[in-house]
């Protein structure tokens, strides 16, 4: 029986992480072609798949499991994943309002 994981104790949100259009202003090294590659791949993906990516990423990365030259990919595709986990939330909320009226 798989269980939903939640990311751990970090809690990201919106506030304390830029994502979106942000992502690309951001960057210095990573060429936008391969961030829109890996932008394709995570689309597809559930929330449930998604926060498990997720939460993956933040355990290498609290257990310094991530060679320095891999941190600013895994921060990118750790931020490419809550943005797939942000919006999918924001689409059941506005079916969720829509229903309501």
């Amino acid at each position: 029986m798989k269980q939903s994981k939640k990311p751990s104790d970090s809690r990201l949100t919106k506030n304390n992480i830029q994502v979106s259009s942000d992502l690309n202003e951001n960057l210095s090294g990573i060429e936008n072609s391969l961030i829109q590659q890996l932008r394709d791949q995570i689309s597809s993906l559930t929330y449930e798949e998604a926060l498990e990516k997720l939460d993956i990423i933040l355990q290498k990365l609290q257990l310094d499991e991530v060679p320095v030259e891999d941190l600013q990919r895994q921060y990118i595709e750790g931020q490419l994943y809550l943005e797939r986990c942000e919006d999918l939330l924001d689409q059941v909320q506005q079916q969720v309002t829509e229903i309501e009226l």
